[in-house]
């Protein structure tokens, strides 16, 4: 028999990797109980909030008030499809004092009790920032991180709502998400990885080598994660509907029939690090790569039109950070600016801050000049999938963006980056053609 494991387990991963299936596996173990989403550690990850609620004089009622605020897609009240009410929240949270964690275990402890369960599992989409404010809350938690195909993955965000409009924005965010992860992983011995493939294709094995990282002992209710799957996959939630029946196998690689033959080839493109780095075969390389600056989710998803472009030609996108892959070291000296990115990222949350971001993005540009760095910056009109202007705060902060732009580096549309980055720079670190 296995040593009992303690302390919480989190399902976590890249949405529409598989997370809903492993939930409703480990939900059907008779030791673990898995509720539905509840956005816990994506609201308390502001420092600020966490600090007043922890310094809260009246200690809960701020804690209380959080947890009564969050909400799952449909609007419901996260407390209520836990069918914990808010009076019992506060009392669990009078008796524990000041805690961010048991803000959360206010939901899951009654949870997994009423359903006679030992240890509660939460299923938290999402990557490396939300693996670390866990392990900081939770460091005796274990996390298990499920990792798909990225073609997969692609494939299966085509049918939801909230997917980018081509694949490439969606490849480019995977790739993004997995860089992140994969500094963070080495590093945490309570975080394990299994492919999703492995858990339709193999499932027993796979689920066999779960219980032994999380210490449990195995049983065959894994197998029928159908039988358990009403509390993780909600009814109004139609896109994990799939996860109510049998495992199905064919899953594994559906992608084949079900994505673009020239999507797969951009996918195979864009995320042939993580291809290689989990074994997936297929995996393209890359005619020249170029810098993105800021490379966040939102430009992936903002930009995918001109991004999908470069990748048609073989381009392929690097993010200017410290931890970035080591292609970008051996960039030409390039930096590609999205305008409609810095503006989003520069409204400015309170009064005041606005010219200061405003400062600081002239500032970012003349460290760009000095380093002899041939920045292009990319204009706020005519880009990415929208050829519209940003509004408000962040249509004025463009329109600041390209006035100071425009007197420091070289600027363009979206429709000209594929010229660009087959153009060459000169021993002066300067742009030629293009």
């Amino acid at each position: 028999m296995e040593a009992r494991g303690r302390g919480p387990v989190f399902v976590v991963g890249f949405p529409r990797s598989g997370t809903t299936l492993l939930a409703a596996m480990l939900n059907a173990h008779p030791r673990l109980d898995c509720g539905p989403e509840t956005n816990f550690i994506e609201g308390i990850r502001r420092r600020a909030l966490r600090r007043a609620i922890l310094a809260d004089p009246r200690w809960p009622d701020r804690a209380v008030e959080f947890v009564a605020s969050l909400r799952r897609t449909d609007g419901s009240a996260v407390h209520d499809v836990f069918g914990v009410p808010l009076e019992e929240v506060r009392r669990h949270l009078e008796a524990t004092g000041p805690s961010l964690p048991a803000m959360l275990e206010a939901l899951t402890v009654p949870h997994a009790a009423r359903n006679g369960a030992d240890r509660w599992v939460e299923k938290t989409p999402g990557e490396a920032d939300r693996l670390r404010t866990i392990r900081g809350l939770w460091p005796e938690a274990r996390i298990v991180r499920v990792v798909r195909d990225p073609r997969g993955v692609v494939a299966s965000h085509a049918a939801v709502p909230w997917g980018a409009v081509t694949a490439s924005g969606t490849a480019y965010r995977w790739q993004l998400a997995d860089d992140q992860v994969a500094s963070f992983l080495p590093g945490d011995g309570g975080t394990t990885m299994v492919r999703y493939e492995d858990l339709v294709e193999r499932p027993e094995e796979a689920g066999r080598a779960i219980c032994r990282f999380i210490g449990e002992d195995f049983d065959p209710a894994l197998l029928e994660p159908g039988k358990a799957s009403a509390s993780v996959a909600l009814p109004y939630e139609w896109w994990k509907q799939r996860v109510h029946g049998a495992i199905d196998r064919a899953r594994s690689d559906a992608w084949r029939t079900e994505l673009d033959p020239a999507d797969q080839e951009r996918v195979a493109l864009i995320c042939a690090r993580g291809m290689r780095r989990y074994d997936y075969p297929g995996a393209r390389d890359a005619r020249r790569y170029f810098v993105v600056r800021p490379m966040t989710g939102r430009v992936m998803h903002d930009d995918d039109r001109a991004l999908e472009a470069a990748a048609d030609k073989g381009y392929v996108a690097l993010p200017a950070r410290p931890d970035a892959p080591k292609e970008a070291n051996r960039l030409d000296p390039r930096v590609f600016l999205w305008t409609e990115s810095w503006a989003r990222l520069t409204v400015p949350p309170r009064r005041g801050s606005r010219a200061r971001r405003a400062a600081a993005l002239g500032r970012a540009l003349l460290r760009l000049a000095s380093h002899r760095r041939s920045a292009v910056w990319i204009r706020a009109t005519d880009r990415g999938r929208r050829g519209k202007p940003a509004r408000g705060g962040a249509q004025g902060i463009d329109r600041i963006a390209d006035a100071v732009a425009s007197h420091m580096v070289r600027t363009a549309s979206p429709k000209s980056l594929v010229g660009i980055i087959a153009s060459r720079t000169n021993r002066q670190g300067r742009l030629e053609g293009g």
